[in-house]
């Protein structure tokens, strides 16, 4: 059997999900999920409905718009790298689950760094491109919570953390379900949308859970309303991508 940087990467973060060898089980019920999907529309769209997923999903999606998701999405990265180790210094303070957690996170971004170069270079995508406007927006907003986490707003942090990963799971899942999926479009799929990748949020929806439990209604709000601007953004990075293939802008 042939070892992939994807394997690699997923099971690296599998095992430090497993703290002692004990898992931190989902909840039946789920507070940072509930919040998160507070807005089924903008749900929806970004993990299942918009139409670069649905073109990933039948195989018709433009090399450009494809490309534009991959150079862009590199671009971001390198940003939520930044925010993973603010996340993660502040887990530390957080008891040895979310301080073995966040340092799986924190150390497979390298790896993911690295795989987008190299696809970017496989598919002679354009690596100087500029950072477009929707991705400048999102990383904006991303600094934003990033000065959250340096600020120690633990519940903040880690939900808007899992709230991401949550959102990615999600999406590239659908695709990698989806029948019509092209072969050379599973490895991307799989990569987010891996059995291993859905255990490893599952377990930072239960770390967002526990931290929830200190926050005030206030603060409960506010993360909410943080969830759905980021998934605003997730749509928009979508449609930045989709764009780059001559169609239509997709409106909420």
């Amino acid at each position: 059997m042939v070892v992939t940087r994807m394997d690699t990467t997923a099971s690296r973060l599998l095992r430090y999900a497993c703290v002692l060898g004990v898992f931190i089980l989902r909840a039946a019920s789920s507070e940072v999920g509930d919040m998160l999907m507070y807005e089924d529309t903008k749900w929806l769209v970004s993990t299942e409905n918009h139409p670069f997923l649905s073109s990933c999903c039948q195989g018709t999606i433009d090399d450009s718009a494809f490309n534009q998701w991959l150079v862009q999405d590199r671009l971001f990265v390198e940003e939520f790298k930044r925010f993973t180790m603010h996340v993660s210094e502040l887990a530390n303070s957080q008891g040895p689950e979310a301080g073995e957690l966040m340092a799986g996170a924190e150390k497979a971004i390298d790896d993911e760094l690295h795989w987008f170069q190299e696809k970017i270079l496989e598919r002679n995508a354009d690596a100087n491109a500029p950072m477009q406007r929707a991705n400048q927006d999102y990383t904006v907003f991303l600094t934003s919570m990033s000065n959250e986490a340096m600020a120690g707003n633990w519940p903040l942090a880690i939900s808007m953390f899992f709230g991401i990963e949550k959102v990615y799971q999600k999406a590239w899942q659908n695709v990698r379900l989806c029948p019509t999926c092209p072969d050379w479009l599973k490895e991307y799929a799989g990569r987010w949308g891996s059995d291993a990748f859905e255990v490893y949020v599952d377990h930072l929806e239960g770390v967002a859970n526990a931290a929830l439990l200190s926050a005030s209604e206030e603060e409960r709000n506010k993360i909410t309303e943080a969830l759905q601007t980021m998934l605003a953004h997730e749509v928009e990075f979508w449609s930045m991508a989709y764009e780059a293939g001559g169609v239509l802008k997709t409106e909420l």
